[in-house]
């Protein structure tokens, strides 16, 4: 992206992973996620923004952490999934000429079959041609999880890297 790795972390829960890409440097992280858990998410940015390197502030659009440093930017977000007005809001509030992402990380997001459409229309809503969509989830339900691959084959080319501890 313009100025830097941007990512948006689908899904967010606690925000983990996305603070994780601020500490190792990408320039403009997004924690999206529904409404019920932006004020965990907010929580928990605030309580790390100075770990981090950051400090926060409410803007209109929501809770932000700038770095004064580096320029680095956490966001928290609404996202529901298969909502355009989320999606466009996401895309729009992107960098510069950013027009997607350059990273959409989700972790454990695929367990439940009634979203999986959703999830994939709100994946192809913001991924551009050179986005990246990085995605971890614990082996809970086998069938659920094949099926929203087999529907995920039909807009994604990807590879599938089974990890075992």
């Amino acid at each position: 992206g313009e100025g830097g790795v941007c990512v948006v972390d689908v899904g967010s829960g606690t925000g983990l992973v996305g603070m994780v890409c601020s500490a190792l440097g990408c320039k403009h992280v997004y924690l999206a996620d529904q409404k019920c858990a932006l004020r965990l998410l907010t929580h928990n940015l605030e309580k790390n923004a100075h770990t981090l390197g950051l400090t926060h502030t409410h803007t209109q659009e929501g809770f932000v952490c700038v770095s004064e440093k580096d320029g680095r930017q956490v966001s928290v977000c609404e996202l529901f999934w298969g909502d355009k007005t989320h999606t466009d809001r996401i895309l729009s509030n992107l960098p510069g000429k950013t027009t997607h992402p350059d990273i959409l990380s989700l972790g454990d997001c695929i367990a439940w079959k009634n979203l999986h459409t959703l999830l994939l229309d709100t994946l192809q809503a913001l991924t551009g041609p050179h986005t990246r969509v990085l995605m971890s989830y614990e082996v809970r339900n086998p069938q659920a999880e094949a099926d929203f691959f087999s529907l995920a084959k039909e807009k994604y080319n990807y590879t599938h890297t089974p990890c075992t501890l």
